[in-house]
């Protein structure tokens, strides 16, 4: 049974290739490497940067390297480790559904953020901030308000923008966005240009930001497991974890069960659970005994969670077989990958055993 092609039918979004997150998203990197001494700069919002992506904001200051950046006093770092605490699970609820869709949801996350960051920032530090999210969120931001008012873009400039950042979308992985790049800033005056570069405000290098989504929902209500005692992610903490969601009916999580293995054999001594949660479809996948056959026949040698009534896939808030997620030492979520993980050429086993090595070179004392 192929689940994959069932549900890209659906237009579900972050599949595979290009479009999966196992890597943070595409930062301004070049734009504006030389800031115009001002007195005042043009500001894109002020008020409300997490009306325009609450999620964006709350990966970026929860970070240490952007609280640094924003010169964030002991307090300041207090009141927003409590407010990303309140906020970082329910936006990861939220994080495949399309922009159209849970606005009302959207909307008070994003008010709730917005409020926080009022009454704990400074209005230096907000204006920062503004800053690093327009180079956090690339060329795609300018098209839309606030950004597309403050540089005055024409319609005829933001169709052509909109061309580009299409054709740059669609073309294949790995291709230089340079020329493409060259291309948007060249629909721009020469003012626009003065302006965007005070809008983005000095370089920040994006690489130091880790992409955290929230504390890894704990595991609920299995039914049995195999080959391992009752787990959870409490007690995993200070391994990374794997997490992959699958169903032994299923050709597509078959194929992928090769490279779980590996991961298995090649870092379980390093520091990787591997843990496969079960969630079935069919009626053959909601035996019990059906499953523990299919481990045994497939020598699954890592921990296997039977989730015959998909409590863990709606904590997840996974949508398809197989998705896999990498969670770091300290228990939170960082990367993940719907479908086959080299469907039509896509390289994900390579990028997984990356970051899987990354995961297990942080120091475990940060796991604390």
């Amino acid at each position: 049974m192929s689940r994959i092609k069932r549900h890209m039918t659906k237009g579900v979004p972050r599949f595979v290739g290009k479009s999966c997150i196992w890597s943070i998203p595409v930062f301004f990197a070049s734009i504006c490497s030389t800031v115009l001494a001002q007195e005042s700069k043009p500001s894109a919002d002020d008020s409300s940067p997490a009306a325009r992506d609450a999620s964006l904001v709350v990966q970026l200051v929860r970070d240490p390297m952007a609280q640094k950046e924003l010169n964030l006093d002991k307090l300041q770092r207090a009141k927003i480790t409590a407010l990303v605490a309140e906020v970082e699970y329910p936006l990861f609820l939220l994080r495949d559904y399309p922009a159209d869709q849970k606005q009302s949801e959207r909307n008070a996350l994003a008010e709730q953020v917005e409020a926080g960051l009022k009454t704990t920032l400074e209005q230096p530090q907000r204006q920062r901030l503004s800053e690093l999210l327009l180079r956090a969120q690339g060329y795609p931001a300018l098209v839309a308000p606030p950004y597309s008012e403050a540089l005055k873009l024409s319609t005829s400039q933001v169709d052509g923008i909109t061309k580009l950042l299409k054709s740059a979308r669609e073309a294949k992985v790995g291709t230089p966005a340079a020329n493409v790049e060259k291309q948007i800033l060249a629909t721009l005056s020469s003012e626009q240009s003065d302006t965007l570069a005070k809008l983005a405000g000095s370089p920040f290098d994006f690489t130091r930001v880790q992409q955290v989504a929230c504390q890894a929902p704990e595991l609920r209500d299995v039914e049995r497991w195999i080959n391992t005692e009752p787990l959870s992610f409490a007690k995993l903490k200070g391994r990374v974890v794997a997490v992959h969601f699958w169903a032994f009916g299923c050709i597509n999580c078959v194929h992928n069960l090769p490279h779980y293995q590996d991961w298995h054999r090649d870092f379980a001594d390093k520091g990787l659970t591997v843990l496969g949660i079960h969630t079935p479809e069919t009626a053959a996948e909601r035996s019990l005994d059906n499953l523990a056959q299919n481990v045994k026949t497939r020598d699954i040698q890592y921990p296997v969670a039977a989730d015959m009534q998909g409590a863990n896939w709606n904590a997840w808030a996974n949508h398809l077989w197989p998705s896999v997620y990498l969670v770091d030492r300290r228990g939170q979520v960082r990367y993940w990958w719907y479908g086959e993980l080299t469907w039509q050429g896509a390289h994900g086993d390579e990028v997984a055993r990356k970051r899987i090595i990354e995961l297990l070179a942080e120091k475990a004392v940060d796991a604390k």
